[in-house]
């Protein structure tokens, strides 16, 4: 079986989601592919670098630093936002997020109304580094940036539905988005010092000398996991 030609960008199935179709970004075209092996080109994205895409019941949403657009199944749709350079998207508790990269923002938008953004955010607070990503594990927000990793929970209060864990931070960043990976009820990355840490009470090292050694000599950019 093979869909396309060119780089595999981004792959996403979930239960529930598009009938668990996979999702598949390869070069710049957006492929559903079905279980049978039967691939349908939903749209194109822009850019060469990773896509990140994120989904629930009714659909999916692709983020590719460019442009935001959503998909109930069938051809992607641009999403009106009122901001640019949308990195990272995801979804958690009635709610479409997304990272505006070099800053310090992720917007939210119910899902209810997903193709048209109000412009409602949370900024990070316990630093002033740059958001490069996020993770969500069981309702968890991880905000992770350059310096430190902020904590988020969804409120109930639909005015300011996701509040800061008090006294829950990491005084430890991350190097790049793409090492990001949540597993085991937990989130694995690569640090702001090349170490790869999983997330505990605090972050514990998980590297060894030898993989130390290899992170710090290359380059960010062929970093990934």
């Amino acid at each position: 079986f093979r869909a396309g030609a060119g780089a595999l960008r981004a792959m996403f199935r979930a239960p529930g989601c598009l009938n668990g179709d996979l999702i598949a970004v390869i070069a710049n075209v957006v492929y559903r592919i079905t279980a049978a092996g039967v691939a349908t080109s939903i749209g194109t994205v822009a850019g060469s670098g990773r896509v990140i895409i994120a989904g629930n019941l009714a659909g999916i949403m692709v983020a590719d630093g460019v442009s935001l657009q959503y998909s109930t199944g069938g051809a992607l749709a641009t999403v009106t936002i009122t901001f640019t350079n949308p990195i990272w998207v995801g979804h958690t508790a009635g709610y479409w997020l997304c990272v505006e990269g070099g800053t310090q923002r992720r917007f939210y938008q119910p899902d209810t109304s997903p193709t048209v953004w109000d412009g409602n955010f949370n900024s990070a607070s316990s630093s002033t580094d740059r958001l490069l990503g996020c993770a969500i594990v069981s309702g968890r927000i991880w905000d992770f940036g350059e310096r430190s990793i902020e904590f988020r929970y969804a409120s109930g209060d639909a005015e300011a539905p996701f509040s800061v864990e008090i006294g829950r931070a990491y005084e430890r960043g991350c190097l790049s988005r793409d090492t990001i990976v949540p597993l085991d009820n937990t989130v694995l990355w690569v640090g702001d010092d090349r170490i790869i840490y999983r997330g505990s009470d605090v972050p514990q090292a998980i590297s060894d000398n030898f993989i130390a050694e290899r992170l710090a000599e290359a380059s960010v950019d062929d970093i990934y996991a």
